[in-house]
Order: structure tokens, then C-alpha cells, then sequence
């Protein structure tokens, strides 16, 4: 059985996710730009989706971290 997880511990893993993520959408999009200059257009649309979904979890995640503050976003 999973031990209970306090706040202070719940907060600490959502920040890393969401820090994780944001790194993950950066290194998405470098690699959708390597490969649409490589004229690699299926993979470089794959990346991008691949990008957006990263950014949109960012998105969810600062939302919960910070709610109410990211409202212009939508």
C-alpha cells in the first residue's frame, strides 16, 4: 500500500512535474524546428503535437499552483 502523501509533499511533486514538463516542451519544439529545416514534415508535426500537449499541461499545472492567475491564457 502508498504511503499518504502531506501538502507540503503534494506541492513539491507538482512543481517538479510542471517544471518537467516545460522542458519537455522546449526540447519538443527545438526538435520540431531540427526537423522541419531536415524537410522531415510528418515527424516535425509529430514533435509539435507532441510540444503542445507539454505546454498545455504546463498550463493545467500553473493553474493549480496558482489559481485564478492565468485566466488571459485561455
Amino acid at each position: 500500500m502508498t504511503q499518504p502523501v502531506d501538502a507540503d509533499e503534494l506541492l513539491t511533486r507538482m512543481r517538479g512535474a510542471r517544471d518537467w514538463a516545460a522542458r519537455e516542451a522546449e526540447r519538443k519544439t527545438a526538435l520540431t524546428e531540427t526537423l522541419r529545416s531536415e524537410d522531415r514534415r510528418t515527424e516535425a508535426g509529430d514533435a509539435d503535437v507532441e510540444a503542445r500537449v507539454f505546454r498545455s499541461i504546463c498550463v493545467v499545472l500553473d493553474e493549480i499552483l496558482q489559481p485564478g492567475s492565468h485566466s488571459d491564457r485561455a
